[in-house]
């Protein structure tokens, strides 16, 4: 590097291609006065410092923090259409027969469970469109000795039929 002599400054180019300027100080020096206050006490040194223009810095800065924030905002998109797909995939298999909803989550294992609100998911796809005071619909059981079948609809306007559902286990 070439020797800069005090009061002295050269314009160099560092490898960005930006330009930054080589100073060096005496005392008594504006730039040097100001280095002074603000490290609390007086030199009389010469002082050797690269001065770099703002603009070239921020104009940089706020290129790559547009780009990383571009990049995020697609990372994020990203991810957000997955997570409505698999929301979208589950919930139109819920409302398939138990049978071919359980041949879907035998291969998924626990992840649908912690990541969707399964629950809440689970009591909309079977919730049904009944609502009270809705005539039941049709059906036909086998007797219990299985010499006939009884269907609903025979009793309809003849006698009143109370349909208990539950478990008995």
């Amino acid at each position: 590097m070439r020797r800069v002599h005090p009061g002295s400054s050269r314009k160099l180019n560092n490898k960005n291609g930006n330009s930054t300027t080589h100073a060096v100080l005496q005392s008594g020096d504006l730039l040097s006065t100001l280095v002074e206050q603000s490290l609390g006490r007086p030199t009389n040194e010469r002082i050797s410092f690269f001065l770099m223009p703002i603009s070239d810095k921020t104009d940089t800065t706020l290129k790559n923090s547009k780009k990383l924030w571009k990049r995020l905002g697609i990372v994020v998109g990203v991810l957000a259409m997955a997570y409505a797909g698999a929301y979208g995939f589950f919930a139109y298999e819920m409302r398939q027969t138990p049978d071919e909803f359980a041949r879907v989550m035998a291969h998924t294992g626990p992840v649908p469970f912690i990541v969707f609100p399964f629950e809440s998911m689970w009591l909309r796809a079977r919730a049904g469109a009944m609502k009270t005071g809705d005539t039941a619909p049709d059906f036909e059981l086998p007797l219990l000795d299985h010499s006939g079948s009884v269907r609903l609809s025979s009793f309809r306007g003849d006698k009143p039929v109370v349909l208990i559902f539950g478990s008995y286990t």
